[in-house]
Order: C-alpha cells, then sequence, then structure tokens
C-alpha cells in the first residue's frame, strides 16, 4: 500500500477542528498532487485504535427529511468498532463546494483525528464515478432550501434518536468560507509512508 503525498489544507479550519468539542465532523478542501479534492473528517470522543482503523471503513449516506427539514447524513462505520454519523445542511455553500469538488475530482479524503493524537487518513478510489452514491442524490441536494435554524432542529432530533444507531458528530467548522482557502494561510503536511 503506498503511502500519502504531500497535502495542503488550510491552517484555521485545522486549528478551530482540533479544538472543537468532540465528537465532531468537518469537511473542506485539500491540496495533494497539485488538485484540490474534498476531505471530510471526524474527531471521536474516544481514541480509535490503530488495528482498528487498519480494518478500514464503510462509508455511506442519504438523504432525509426531518420534519420538512432537508439533510444530508453521513455514515462511517468503523469495522470492528462503531458506527458514526453525521449531517450536515445541502443547503450550505460549503457543503455543495465540498461535495462538487469530490465528485469532480472523482477523489476525497477521510481523516480520523483521535482525542490521544494519534491521526489516520483514507483515501477514495481514484475515478470512482458516484462516490457512496452522492452524483444521485446531487440534485436533491441543490433543491433543499433548509435554513441553518431549521437544521439546528432537526439536527437535535436526530440526536434523540439516531437512524442507524451510531454515535452522533457534531458539524462544526461549517460558517467560514474562509476554510476552503488553500492559499491564504496554507498548512502543509509532509507526504508519509504507510
Amino acid at each position: 500500500m503506498s503511502g500519502l503525498p504531500e497535502l495542503i489544507m488550510n491552517r484555521a479550519f485545522m486549528e478551530d477542528f482540533s479544538e472543537a468539542p468532540a465528537p465532531c465532523f468537518g469537511m473542506g478542501l485539500v491540496e495533494a498532487n497539485g488538485a484540490q479534492t474534498g476531505f471530510l473528517a471526524m474527531r471521536p470522543a474516544t481514541p480509535i485504535p490503530g488495528e482498528i482503523l487498519g480494518l478500514g471503513f464503510a462509508f455511506g449516506h442519504r438523504m432525509l427529511d426531518l420534519r420538512g427539514a432537508q439533510l444530508c447524513q453521513f455514515v462511517f462505520n468503523i469495522y470492528g468498532f462503531q458506527a458514526y454519523s453525521a449531517l450536515v445542511n445541502p443547503a450550505s455553500p460549503m457543503v455543495r463546494t465540498v461535495l462538487e469538488v469530490m465528485l469532480t475530482r472523482r477523489d476525497y479524503f477521510f481523516f480520523v483525528l483521535n482525542p490521544d493524537g494519534g491521526a489516520s487518513a483514507f483515501r477514495s478510489d481514484l475515478g470512482v464515478e458516484n462516490i457512496a452514491g452522492l452524483r444521485d442524490n446531487l440534485a436533491g441536494m441543490y433543491a433543499a432550501s433548509t435554513s441553518p435554524a431549521r437544521y439546528e432542529e432537526a439536527a437535535g432530533l436526530f440526536a434523540q434518536a439516531p437512524d442507524p444507531a451510531s454515535t452522533v458528530l457534531t458539524w462544526v467548522c461549517r460558517d467560514n468560507p474562509n476554510y476552503l482557502d488553500l492559499d491564504t494561510d496554507p498548512m502543509v503536511l509532509p507526504p508519509s509512508a504507510r
């Protein structure tokens, strides 16, 4: 298995994400091999052992309608450990930008930042046309008009009884469009071997 190339991320996003209360979820842009793509990231409250992360994970998503609020649910099932869910507002310009880049590039990264300081990175299979079915739901995401207040209300309802049963990750670092700027304040992560 090959290692990771040099990665460039937004420093402010990474600092704010690292300081947000866990468990949490964020999404943004990353540059690898001179091209930008999207990333999804989670910070669990309890460390996920490296040997468990080495088994991989399943990624899925679906569109939800909770009392008239359209939401996009991401589910990360860490094999041999547990499932995590994150809800995002598909009406958010940041969500739309990240998903468009992921689908255009047919590529994305998934990062796990453990509370013990460990980090793991996964990269999708390059060239996958319909990443986890996201392209199939793109029209529904573009049609969504959920307000921030309706998102908060619906996310609160979902957290009371998540489906599927999972740890709910709070969506953080979602309101600052500067987080998508990789040129102004970049954080360069050196290449790594696996």
